[in-house]
């Protein structure tokens, strides 16, 4: 009889939740659905009527790495962390600020051994297609950092931006986002080019800087 309970006790706690009576419909908005990553860990939703929890597992680490509570599950998948994409040894997650248009989302790589956050990395300026031979993403970490980060080889190369140039410059502009600054980064074999508007405190003529980033030395 002992081991019956424990055995009910332990399907109880190791199953997928995805229920709640009072709010059936969640059942259409959330998708439970598994997905397996290459090295066996898998990453879904669970809910019940108190919150919706993103649960990382692999093996025995089971555990929630992103939650929404009641009021605003319905926006599970929408708001906060939305989607990912696997790499070698992480995975990088999507989180949306806000549900609908149009603040930048941010993104954070987990190590998908562990479902442990690498790094927060601020917002996209660009990252390489699923297709693209080298793997990376040049993110916003703030006003005064731009992080490169290989998404294959996990290293992180940082740029320091002269302090308060962005945040003045935005400011002075008609942007909300520091983000809206920058122009599309041109990629030529292993070089990178970044160009950004600023305004020097006190001026009023607008200027543009270049960055160069060599991705063999990232």
């Amino acid at each position: 009889m002992k081991t019956l309970i424990a055995l009910l006790l332990s399907l109880k706690i190791y199953s997928q939740q995805c229920h709640c009576e009072t709010k059936p419909e969640l059942s259409k908005i959330i998708s439970c659905k598994q997905e397996k990553l290459s090295n066996g860990a898998k990453l879904f939703w669970q809910f019940d009527c108190n919150s919706s929890r993103l649960i990382f597992q692999n093996g025995k680490i089971k555990k929630p790495i992103f939650t929404l509570e009641s009021h605003l599950m319905d926006l599970s998948g929408r708001l906060g962390y939305s989607s990912w994409k696997e790499y070698k040894t992480t995975f990088l997650i999507e989180s949306r600020p806000v549900s609908g248009c149009c603040s930048p989302s941010e993104f954070i790589l987990f190590n998908k051994n562990s479902g442990k956050i690498i790094q927060e990395l601020g917002t996209s300026l660009y990252q390489t297609e699923k297709k693209d031979r080298r793997q990376f993403i040049i993110t916003l970490k703030d006003f005064n950092t731009i992080l490169i980060t290989n998404l294959d080889t996990n290293r992180i190369s940082i740029i320091k931006l002269p302090a308060g140039r962005l945040e003045n410059s935005l400011k002075k502009s008609q942007y909300l986002f520091a983000d809206d600054l920058f122009d599309q980064p041109i990629i030529t074999n292993n070089l990178v080019k970044i160009t950004y508007n600023y305004i020097i405190s006190g001026s009023k003529n607008w200027k543009i800087s270049t960055i160069k980033i060599d991705l063999s030395k990232s």
